[in-house]
Order: structure tokens, then C-alpha cells, then sequence
């Protein structure tokens, strides 16, 4: 009927990147689709062509020029009448529309890249303002034997907040906190695609890699997040696998995985090399 829909973000900003995929399928019933999404995600999306139909916009509009209004988690439910659900198909990205001098990322931080070690992103916390911060963030200190390992570059791709996690960064030479670098997702993402891996905690890292079908391994909590669910996989990204505590609040398990993981990688590129 192409009644006017006004989607308006509702939660966490990974949240608005998981339930994206859902637009599509709004936008194929009929309905001419905006979508007020965050500032910090507008670029983002413009990757996907599975949102070219669909109106972006960083403000929330007046609300009256719209026939309906939603929340974007609650579109699962709303279309769940009309298609069948399709948990792990998550919006495609043609990065070929990504125009690396629109960053003005520096020379510096491209040399970085030009190594011939594993590049790891990393995200060991999320914005202590979440309700289970306490639960699905680690220690940095708990990850200084994975820091100390040779032949890896990591890259921290999140916002290094704490003086004492940056004090404790600057011992490691091969860790990069790429926090002045990182202005909106889009930068993220630029990130996230010069990786060989990702290993974050459940916060908005892991939406954007697995929304990239990037090789991504999440950090998770005993109890999780709901989405996550308590099984061995999980069923929203299909690069994305489980890293899951054995004991509440015991991160040994995760991390000890976390450091096999990444042997085993150094040793198949040290086969092919």
C-alpha cells in the first residue's frame, strides 16, 4: 500500500545493526520505509544494498508525516506473521562502496597493516553505562599472556576509556589502541576488514564483524545475553562462534580458547609461508 513506516532505533547501537536485517522484509510488504538510525551508523549502512530502498536518517522525524511508527527490535515480531524467520542472515555489505579517503585514516596506522604477522581486533569491554557491564566485560589484565604472544599485531577497536587499561596497553608493543581513529562505524568497519580475526566481548564489535562475515570469536558470560542463548553456537552471524565461560564469572576457560585459537592460526600460516 506504501503507507509511511518510521523505524526508530530503540536500545544499544549493535542492536540496531542486528535487527537491521529486518527492513528489507518491511520494505517488501509494501510499506515506504525511513529508518532513524544513529549518526554514528549512517555510513555503515550506506554499504548494504539490502537498505538502497529504505530512507536513512541520523534525526528523528516528526512522527506525524507517518502513517505507522516501530521500534526497530521489535520488527522480529511484527513480521513474524508474515516470512518465516531467517535468524542468520544478517545485511550484506558490498564493500565496494567503501571509499578509504573519505577516513583520512594516516599513513601510520596503514603501515601497521602492511605486516606479515596474525592482526587480531580486539574489544575486552563495552560502555559501562550497560546494564551487565560487570558480567560481559574482562579484566585487561587477564589478557597479558595473550598480549605477550609473538608473530601477532592486536589492535584494540574500541574506546579506551580507563587511564590504568592504557597505562597497561603501553607495555605491549604490539598492541595498537586505535581509539582516536575510530570517529564513527564506518571506521570500525575499515578496521574490522584489515583483520585476520576478531575476539570481543558481546558488545556492538561483534554485530559489525559478523555483519561483515568477518571471523569473529565472542566472549561470553555464563548467563548471556538472551540472543546468544546456552548452547555451543548460536545462530544470528554465521562467522561468528562461542567463546562461553565453563564458571559464573570465571574467564580462564574463554581465554585459555581464545590462546589456542590463536596458535593454531600462527602454525597454519607458518605451514604456508
Amino acid at each position: 500500500s506504501n503507507q509511511k513506516i518510521v523505524i526508530l532505533r530503540e536500545q544499544g547501537l549493535g542492536d540496531d545493526v542486528m535487527f537491521s536485517r529486518y527492513l528489507r522484509p518491511l520494505k517488501k510488504l509494501g510499506y515506504d520505509v525511513t529508518f532513524a538510525c544513529s549518526p554514528e551508523l549512517k555510513s555503515f549502512f550506506r554499504l548494504s544494498p539490502d537498505l538502497d530502498d529504505i530512507e536513512l536518517t541520523s534525526s528523528i522525524p516528526d512522527t506525524k508525516i507517518f502513517d505507522y511508527r516501530a521500534f526497530i527490535a521489535s520488527l522480529p515480531w511484527l513480521l513474524s506473521n508474515f516470512q518465516k524467520p531467517r535468524l542468520n542472515d544478517p545485511l550484506r555489505i558490498d564493500f565496494s562502496r567503501f571509499k578509504e579517503k573519505d577516513l583520512k585514516i594516516k599513513s601510520s596506522v596503514k603501515k601497521l597493516f602492511n605486516s606479515k604477522k596474525l592482526k587480531i581486533g580486539l574489544a575486552w569491554s563495552g560502555s559501562h553505562k550497560h546494564l551487565r557491564d560487570l558480567c560481559r566485560s574482562i579484566n585487561l589484565k587477564l589478557l597479558k599472556n595473550i598480549f605477550e604472544t609473538s608473530n601477532v599485531e592486536f589492535f584494540a577497536i574500541q574506546k579506551v576509556f580507563k587511564e590504568n587499561d592504557k597505562k597497561f596497553l603501553k607495555k605491549f608493543k604490539n598492541v595498537h589502541d586505535c581509539t582516536d581513529h575510530l570517529k564513527d562505524f564506518m571506521h570500525t568497519a575499515y578496521f574490522v576488514d584489515k583483520m585476520d580475526m576478531i575476539f570481543t566481548v558481546d558488545t556492538s564489535l561483534v554485530h559489525i564483524a559478523g555483519t561483515m562475515n568477518k571471523k569473529t570469536f565472542l566472549f561470553l558470560p555464563k548467563v548471556p545475553d538472551y540472543r546468544w542463548g546456552l548452547k555451543n553456537n548460536q545462530e544470528w552471524y554465521p562467522s561468528v562462534s562461542l567463546l562461553r565461560q565453563e564458571k559464573l564469572d570465571d574467564w580462564k576457560k574463554p581465554i585459555a580458547e581464545c590462546q589456542k585459537i590463536i596458535n593454531s592460526s600462527l602454525s597454519s600460516r607458518s605451514r604456508n609461508f
